[in-house]
């Protein structure tokens, strides 16, 4: 699962802006588990490389009132 540089073509995955938007990323996926939705890969922090990664993360069991799907992720508090 490389992730390096982002104009690298084996790059398959980029680092979000902080750590602050990586631990709201993070939030939202234990919101999810919280409410009853189930990590079926990723969910948590990469530390193999520097940079502020959330491993690829599929969720299922997710209901459509769940915040992961009703809010948008963005870098605004």
């Amino acid at each position: 699962m490389p992730a390096q540089d982002p104009s690298d073509e084996a790059t398959s995955f980029g680092p979000l802006i902080s750590a602050a938007q990586r631990d709201k990323v993070l939030g939202y996926i234990e919101d999810a588990k919280a409410n009853g939705a189930k990590i079926a890969t990723g969910g948590g922090k990469w530390d193999q490389s520097n940079g502020f990664y959330v491993t690829p993360t599929v969720i299922t069991d997710v209901k459509p009132d769940m915040k992961c799907v009703t809010e948008e992720v963005s870098t605004a508090s």
